[in-house]
Protein backbone atom coordinates (compact mmCIF):
# COMPACT_ATOMS: atom_id res chain seq x y z
CA UNK A 1 0.00 0.00 0.00
CA UNK A 2 2.78 2.32 0.83
CA UNK A 3 3.81 1.55 -2.97
CA UNK A 4 0.60 2.31 -4.09
CA UNK A 5 0.25 5.81 -2.36
CA UNK A 6 3.30 7.30 -4.14
CA UNK A 7 2.10 5.52 -7.54
CA UNK A 8 -1.76 7.69 -6.52
CA UNK A 9 0.59 10.94 -5.93
CA UNK A 10 2.98 10.65 -8.67
CA UNK A 11 -0.39 10.08 -10.93
CA UNK A 12 -1.97 13.32 -9.50
CA UNK A 13 0.54 15.13 -10.12
CA UNK A 14 0.15 16.74 -13.69
CA UNK A 15 -3.62 17.13 -12.93
CA UNK A 16 -4.49 20.74 -13.50
CA UNK A 17 -7.68 20.80 -11.45
CA UNK A 18 -7.88 22.25 -7.58
CA UNK A 19 -9.74 21.25 -4.63
CA UNK A 20 -8.71 23.05 -1.09
CA UNK A 21 -8.19 20.81 1.19
CA UNK A 22 -11.66 21.57 3.46
CA UNK A 23 -10.71 19.17 6.84
CA UNK A 24 -7.20 21.85 7.52
CA UNK A 25 -6.10 23.64 10.55
CA UNK A 26 -9.33 25.94 9.95
CA UNK A 27 -12.01 23.41 9.36
CA UNK A 28 -10.06 21.80 12.74
CA UNK A 29 -10.24 24.99 14.97
CA UNK A 30 -13.87 25.81 14.11
CA UNK A 31 -14.65 22.71 14.92
CA UNK A 32 -13.52 22.60 18.54
CA UNK A 33 -15.44 25.73 18.36
CA UNK A 34 -18.49 24.58 17.67
CA UNK A 35 -17.80 21.37 19.84
CA UNK A 36 -16.06 22.93 23.30
CA UNK A 37 -19.37 22.86 25.06
CA UNK A 38 -19.96 18.85 24.29
CA UNK A 39 -16.69 17.63 25.09
CA UNK A 40 -15.07 16.86 28.41
CA UNK A 41 -11.99 19.18 29.46
CA UNK A 42 -9.21 16.73 28.63
CA UNK A 43 -10.31 16.45 25.31
CA UNK A 44 -10.42 20.25 24.77
CA UNK A 45 -6.78 20.46 26.39
CA UNK A 46 -5.40 17.84 23.77
CA UNK A 47 -6.97 19.23 21.45
CA UNK A 48 -6.05 22.74 21.96
CA UNK A 49 -2.38 21.43 22.47
CA UNK A 50 -2.23 19.82 19.33
CA UNK A 51 -3.99 22.75 17.57
CA UNK A 52 -1.05 25.38 19.10
CA UNK A 53 1.81 22.46 18.10
CA UNK A 54 0.36 22.18 14.46
CA UNK A 55 1.00 26.03 13.88
CA UNK A 56 4.34 26.11 14.15
CA UNK A 57 4.17 23.87 10.80
CA UNK A 58 3.88 25.37 7.28
CA UNK A 59 2.13 22.39 5.28
CA UNK A 60 2.36 24.75 2.22
CA UNK A 61 6.07 24.34 2.07
CA UNK A 62 6.29 20.65 2.01
CA UNK A 63 5.75 18.60 -1.92
CA UNK A 64 2.06 18.99 -2.23
CA UNK A 65 -0.68 17.05 -4.70
CA UNK A 66 -3.72 15.34 -5.22
CA UNK A 67 -4.31 13.17 -1.92
CA UNK A 68 -7.12 10.68 -1.07
CA UNK A 69 -6.97 12.24 2.30
CA UNK A 70 -8.60 9.15 3.78
CA UNK A 71 -7.08 6.05 2.81
CA UNK A 72 -8.36 3.69 5.66
CA UNK A 73 -7.98 -0.06 4.98
CA UNK A 74 -12.18 -0.05 4.31
CA UNK A 75 -11.00 2.38 0.81
CA UNK A 76 -9.30 -0.41 -0.14
CA UNK A 77 -10.29 -3.68 -2.42
CA UNK A 78 -8.10 -6.83 -2.84
CA UNK A 79 -8.64 -9.77 -4.74
CA UNK A 80 -6.50 -12.53 -2.80
CA UNK A 81 -3.03 -9.88 -1.88
CA UNK A 82 -3.48 -8.15 -4.83
CA UNK A 83 -4.73 -4.41 -4.82
CA UNK A 84 -7.86 -3.75 -7.23
CA UNK A 85 -8.87 -0.61 -6.30
CA UNK A 86 -9.02 2.57 -4.29
CA UNK A 87 -12.20 4.20 -3.36
CA UNK A 88 -14.27 6.77 -1.67
CA UNK A 89 -12.62 9.92 -3.02
CA UNK A 90 -14.85 12.02 -1.32
CA UNK A 91 -12.60 14.37 1.03
CA UNK A 92 -9.81 13.74 -2.41
CA UNK A 93 -8.11 17.41 -2.60
CA UNK A 94 -4.69 19.33 -2.94
CA UNK A 95 -2.56 18.92 0.08
CA UNK A 96 0.39 18.14 1.55
CA UNK A 97 1.38 14.44 0.31
CA UNK A 98 3.19 13.45 3.87
CA UNK A 99 0.01 14.07 5.39
CA UNK A 100 -2.00 11.20 3.19
CA UNK A 101 0.82 9.12 4.10
CA UNK A 102 0.63 9.42 7.62
CA UNK A 103 -3.62 9.07 7.61
CA UNK A 104 -2.71 5.65 6.03
CA UNK A 105 0.14 5.02 8.31
CA UNK A 106 -2.51 5.27 11.20
CA UNK A 107 -4.93 3.42 10.08
CA UNK A 108 -3.05 0.23 8.69
CA UNK A 109 0.21 -0.02 10.53
CA UNK A 110 -1.81 -0.73 14.02
CA UNK A 111 -2.48 -4.01 15.47
CA UNK A 112 -4.51 -5.45 18.66
CA UNK A 113 -2.92 -6.06 21.47
CA UNK A 114 -6.50 -7.29 23.25
CA UNK A 115 -8.92 -9.18 20.88
CA UNK A 116 -12.77 -7.73 21.08
CA UNK A 117 -11.42 -4.19 22.11
CA UNK A 118 -11.57 -1.30 19.76
CA UNK A 119 -8.85 0.27 22.38
CA UNK A 120 -6.57 -2.77 22.48
CA UNK A 121 -4.12 -1.55 19.83
CA UNK A 122 -0.70 -0.33 19.22
CA UNK A 123 1.64 0.88 16.42
CA UNK A 124 3.74 -1.90 14.73
CA UNK A 125 7.21 -0.07 14.13
CA UNK A 126 8.02 -2.93 11.44
CA UNK A 127 5.05 -2.23 9.38
CA UNK A 128 5.54 1.45 9.64
CA UNK A 129 9.09 0.89 8.25
CA UNK A 130 7.96 -1.29 5.73
CA UNK A 131 5.22 1.25 4.75
CA UNK A 132 7.91 4.03 4.78
CA UNK A 133 10.30 1.89 2.59
CA UNK A 134 7.69 0.75 0.09
CA UNK A 135 6.39 4.13 -0.54
CA UNK A 136 10.08 5.75 -0.83
CA UNK A 137 11.01 2.87 -3.23
CA UNK A 138 8.23 5.31 -5.57
CA UNK A 139 9.06 8.64 -4.05
CA UNK A 140 11.77 9.40 -1.57
CA UNK A 141 10.72 11.54 0.82
CA UNK A 142 12.44 15.42 1.36
CA UNK A 143 14.44 16.12 3.93
CA UNK A 144 11.79 18.84 5.21
CA UNK A 145 9.20 15.91 5.25
CA UNK A 146 11.14 13.37 7.23
CA UNK A 147 11.82 16.03 9.89
CA UNK A 148 7.84 16.68 9.70
CA UNK A 149 7.09 12.61 9.84
CA UNK A 150 5.95 12.96 13.51
CA UNK A 151 4.18 16.18 13.20
CA UNK A 152 2.26 14.71 10.11
CA UNK A 153 1.21 11.47 12.26
CA UNK A 154 0.14 13.84 14.79
CA UNK A 155 -1.95 16.41 12.43
CA UNK A 156 -3.54 13.39 10.98
CA UNK A 157 -4.64 11.99 14.66
CA UNK A 158 -6.11 15.20 14.99
CA UNK A 159 -8.41 15.66 12.41
CA UNK A 160 -9.75 12.33 12.80
CA UNK A 161 -10.43 12.72 16.46
CA UNK A 162 -12.00 16.03 15.84
CA UNK A 163 -14.18 14.65 12.79
CA UNK A 164 -15.24 11.45 14.45
CA UNK A 165 -16.18 13.68 17.60
CA UNK A 166 -18.17 16.13 15.32
CA UNK A 167 -19.93 12.97 13.97
CA UNK A 168 -21.03 11.99 17.56
CA UNK A 169 -21.66 15.34 18.98
CA UNK A 170 -22.98 17.05 16.10
CA UNK A 171 -24.26 14.84 13.86
CA UNK A 172 -25.66 15.60 10.38
CA UNK A 173 -29.53 16.19 10.04
CA UNK A 174 -31.04 13.70 7.29
CA UNK A 175 -27.45 12.21 6.49
CA UNK A 176 -26.40 8.73 6.93
CA UNK A 177 -23.42 8.82 8.65
CA UNK A 178 -21.73 5.29 10.55
CA UNK A 179 -20.72 6.99 14.09
CA UNK A 180 -16.87 5.72 14.57
CA UNK A 181 -15.34 5.64 18.09
CA UNK A 182 -13.22 8.92 18.33
CA UNK A 183 -11.56 7.56 21.23
CA UNK A 184 -9.65 5.12 19.18
CA UNK A 185 -8.72 8.40 17.19
CA UNK A 186 -7.77 10.10 20.75
CA UNK A 187 -5.55 7.34 21.82
CA UNK A 188 -3.65 7.86 18.26
CA UNK A 189 -2.78 11.36 19.02
CA UNK A 190 -1.98 11.06 22.75
CA UNK A 191 0.65 8.20 21.64
CA UNK A 192 2.31 10.32 18.71
CA UNK A 193 2.21 13.14 21.61
CA UNK A 194 3.54 11.68 23.40
CA UNK A 195 6.39 10.16 21.02
CA UNK A 196 7.08 13.76 19.99
CA UNK A 197 7.46 15.39 23.25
Amino acid sequence: MGEQLARFHLAGQDFDMYRDNDRGLNWMQTTLDQLKEKLASDEIELITKELSYQAKFNWAKLPQGIIHADLFCDNALFDGDKLSGIIDLYYACNYSLLYDLAVMVNDWCREQTKPNSELGFKFNPKKIAKMLESYQQIRPLTDAEQQTWQAALRLAGLRFFLSRLKDQHLPREGEITQIKNPSIYKKILQIHQGSSD
